[in-house]
């Protein structure tokens, strides 16, 4: 009956939603975005040893990392 949806509006009909879907993702996407230098930032913030571990490996001396290594501290 003419009434019926046909094969291809049922398909179209799931190609605009998902594009539509897709459209909200990629919004979402750019909006949480962060920058490389803010998150360098905050990574600072979090963990002040970390710069400490980089200098120490950059001169070529092996790092110990506490949480990794407790048989180190105990000495």
């Amino acid at each position: 009956s003419s009434s019926a949806t046909s094969h291809a509006d049922v398909i179209n009909n799931l190609l605009r939603k998902a594009l539509a879907q897709q459209k909200i993702i990629e919004n979402q996407t750019t909006n949480n975005f962060v920058p490389m230098e803010k998150l360098n930032c905050s990574m600072k913030k979090i963990n002040p040893q970390a710069r400490f571990y980089r200098t120490m490996r950059k001169k070529g001396k092996k790092t110990a990392i506490p949480h990794l290594m407790p048989e180190e501290q105990e000495q």
